[in-house]
């Protein structure tokens, strides 16, 4: 990793997709979606001020910067210089040299660069998992809206996917060949990964939407709309080798082959890594919990 990066733009930039450019298409696509759907909700005027917290690839803010007028303006904030580098150079790409523009170091925890009551809406997607102390990110949020501002803030709910994807091994089940064969290796992966979980990816669990909802209530918000979605699929197969055996979920997250690399002898290595190779072939199991809130100041 060089001086001008840091976990989360090394993962956004070369990790996330395991270097497959065909998933890293279609995932971008409903990253989109997703996109689209959240500044929808949020209401977004000419004239408004929008926060996009956390803005990473900067789909979020390219979105909500066409709902502005010439009076408007688009604030994109980040967690670091190099973390921001990376809207910064999106939005070079599409030529988009915009006074409205603005970009903003600063985590969601703390937004103090920022006065009370200076935005009108926040955005955010796929943040709130990576912060330590989310009642705080929830009340910074509070006091930088304005009256009558509103907040729209999409996440996943790994809790819920934990609780569901019990005794599964990314989606595949350890009781059937061709993970059988090799089910005390794989459960070593397994509990391997949970225990860099627990020491260095503690904010991804332990809350589910509900939890979301009360910290958002003790922020002060008085309005709030909770969209749920739950979906399990046995249908799902991995894009491609590369982006099962390669890809980090998360930026603190390990890859697979970087786990088993870590923990198994080559003659292991070889016998887990033919017997993953098989069971992607079929269809796993995949299981997506996501929330969006809407909240009114």
């Amino acid at each position: 990793m060089n001086s001008t990066n840091d976990i989360w733009s090394e993962w956004l930039r070369h990790r996330r997709f395991g270097g497959d450019e065909a998933f890293q298409k279609q995932a971008m696509q409903q990253y989109q979606k997703w996109a689209s759907d959240i500044v929808e909700r949020a209401d977004i005027f000419d004239s408004a001020a929008v926060l996009d917290i956390g803005a990473g690839d900067g789909l979020v803010g390219l979105e909500a910067l066409t709902k502005l007028g010439p009076k408007g303006k688009l604030i994109l904030s980040d967690i670091s210089e190099a973390a921001l580098a990376i809207p910064k150079e999106i939005f070079n790409e599409k030529n988009i040299q915009d006074e409205r523009v603005e970009f903003l170091i600063a985590g969601a925890e703390d937004l103090s660069p920022l006065p009370g009551n200076s935005v009108d809406r926040v955005v955010m997607r796929s943040v709130l998992l990576y912060v330590e102390d989310k009642q705080a990110a929830f009340n910074e949020i509070f006091r930088v809206l304005r009256s009558a501002g509103k907040a729209v803030l999409w996440e996943p709910v790994n809790q819920r996917m934990s609780e569901y994807m019990k005794g599964l091994f990314r989606g595949y089940r350890m009781d059937r060949e061709p993970l059988l064969s090799v089910k005390p290796l794989i459960q070593k992966i397994a509990e391997e990964m949970k225990k860099l979980s627990a020491q260095t990816q503690n904010t991804l669990v332990g809350y589910n939407e509900h939890d979301l909802v009360n910290m958002a209530i003790n922020a002060g918000f008085e309005e709030i709309d909770l969209e749920y979605n739950l979906i399990r699929s046995a249908q799902v197969k991995y894009a491609s080798w590369d982006m099962f055996f390669e890809s980090a979920p998360n930026p603190r997250a390990r890859s697979i082959r970087e786990t088993m690399n870590e923990i198994l002898t080559k003659e292991e290595f070889q016998q887990v890594e033919k017997a993953l190779r098989e069971v992607i072939q079929q269809a796993g199991i995949s299981t997506k919990c996501l929330a969006m809130l809407v909240l009114k100041k």
